[in-house]
């Protein structure tokens, strides 16, 4: 049994029963609420001051990374500093567009394993330019936006397009937002 906050403006978080392999504290859940599904994190232990077979189940984990016990605690100490109920906090703090949906993805196209039938120069441009980021005809290599790559080999849409059919080219997906590089404090300053 878990307690569990939800976004909800309520006066206190909820027990619920954990999924069969458990779940770990700051886990973002998707719970049932009455008829619907609402969003919340697992604050910790269950309370115990409802009967356990009238319990319901955590419906499934959303996919993201848990709120870690520091913020918890920041969020705990904020609400009873300011007099806000808790779920308040914790919706203002994960106040964001579609928090459980899966990251933004976009398409790439990368370097495919077949040689087009017809090497035409607008096509030859293309398998050039990706040839000399490192393409080497099994997906690997740097990849672009459709309209990135169509711009830099200077070609229409339709040739990449009749790449990829071909097999010549090979769409792949890859998160939009990729992660800031970890910051060195040693490097010298400027």
């Amino acid at each position: 049994m878990v307690s569990v906050l939800t976004l909800q403006l309520m006066d206190r978080a909820l027990d619920y029963l954990a999924p069969p392999g458990g779940i770990e504290e700051g886990a973002f859940v998707a719970v049932p609420l009455g008829p619907r599904l609402v969003a919340g994190v697992v604050w910790g232990a269950g309370t115990g001051d409802y009967p356990r077979e009238k319990l319901r189940e955590i419906a499934h984990p959303l996919e993201m990374p848990p709120l870690r016990p520091g913020l918890r605690a920041f969020l705990s100490r904020a609400a009873a500093w300011t007099l806000t109920p808790l779920p308040a906090m914790l919706r203002l703090a994960t106040r964001v567009p579609d928090l459980g949906a899966p990251p933004p993805q976009e398409v790439l196209l990368r370097l495919g394993p077949v040689t087009p039938v017809r090497l035409t120069p607008a096509r030859a441009r293309v398998l050039e330019m990706l040839r000399a980021h490192g393409g080497d005809g099994a997906g690997g290599g740097l990849g672009f936006a459709a309209a990135d790559l169509a711009r830099l080999a200077g070609v229409s849409g339709g040739v990449l397009r009749g790449l990829v059919a071909q097999g010549a080219l090979i769409e792949t997906r890859a998160p939009r937002d990729r992660p800031f590089p970890r910051q060195d404090p040693a490097h010298p300053g400027r």
